[in-house]
């Protein structure tokens, strides 16, 4: 988000940007954190009037830690053979670009989790949906990847 000024026909006095930052596992928050202050201080450096009024930078918020499993787990060829099965098209893996829950059980019980849900639409904005249809082999997907993981009571 960009906010500067308070009318559009006059210069702002001053510009607030804020936004998200994420990274893949194996880069540490601290080194992201570094890299983009670095950055923002060289553009800086590089200008006649910032280099003497220095941007400055506020980390607030929520801040999630990446994970990442093998797609080679278990849990991830299961879920995966459950959706190709139940959609009939082939699936892939691919990284989440939100903190999932799923975080939880690898950062924290060293157990492998995945995320399986339906396809939507404007996901985190107006007039966010998906479909019936989805929502169904989403459900059918998850119960057949219980019964093939966990198994069942004869």
């Amino acid at each position: 988000m960009i906010e500067a000024g308070d009318w559009p026909s006059t210069l702002p006095s001053k510009a607030i940007l804020q936004g998200r930052v994420g990274w893949p596992p194996g880069e540490s928050r601290e080194d992201v954190r570094e890299q983009i202050e670095s950055t923002i201080q060289e553009a800086a450096n590089d200008d006649p009037w910032l280099k003497d009024h220095h941007p400055s930078v506020e980390w607030f918020g929520w801040q999630a830690v990446p994970h990442e499993i093998s797609q080679e787990a278990e849990i991830a060829q299961i879920s995966k053979q459950n959706a190709e099965r139940v959609t009939g098209e082939s699936g892939s893996f691919v990284g989440g670009n939100a903190a999932l829950d799923e975080r939880f059980y690898a950062l924290y019980y060293d157990t492998d989790a995945v995320s399986v849900g339906p396809e939507g639409w404007n996901l985190h904005g107006a007039d966010e949906h998906t479909t019936v249809p989805e929502l169904l082999e989403t459900a059918k997907t998850i119960a057949g990847v219980a019964v093939d993981y966990c198994g069942v009571d004869n």
